[in-house]
């Protein structure tokens, strides 16, 4: 399995407009990209990479962004998932929360939030097993 140095997206979409825009906006950025147009691509690329970050289609024929998703968690639950979406009101940030999403974003996309929401989700998620202190101030003598 290749692993990149940088991180590594894959953007999955049946729209060949926005999947290009969108690799060519993360290439820019210095990501690693790779596409898919279809659930079934993305899986077989999956199989051969490892992605930091999925970006999909909620709806595409064949298999959608909600199967590929539960797929993706299965094989690997530390990848991050970004759904994608022109159905809004279709989907609620629980529901894609409860299948282990990151979170998802509504169509037409602006370059900025797209950006803002990729750096949020490569971020290290904490390390809670980590011993950690607590400092609280020290009261200010009265006078």
């Amino acid at each position: 399995m290749l692993q990149h140095p940088t991180p590594c997206i894959l953007v999955v979409d049946d729209d060949k407009e926005i999947r290009c825009a969108l690799t060519r906006i993360f290439s820019k950025e210095g990501y690693q990209v790779a596409s898919a147009a279809s659930g079934e691509e993305a899986l077989a690329l999956f199989q051969k990479n490892i992605f930091n970050l999925v970006i999909t289609d909620l709806r595409m024929p064949g298999i959608g962004g909600l199967e590929l998703l539960k797929k993706i968690k299965m094989c690997r639950p530390e990848t991050v998932v970004i759904i994608l979406t022109a159905f809004c009101d279709e989907i609620t940030y629980t529901d894609i929360k409860a299948l282990g999403a990151y979170t998802y974003l509504c169509k037409p996309i602006k370059k900025n939030e797209m950006l803002t929401a990729v750096k949020k989700a490569l971020l290290p998620a904490p390390d809670y097993n980590q011993p950690y202190s607590i400092v609280f101030p020290q009261p200010s003598p009265s006078p």
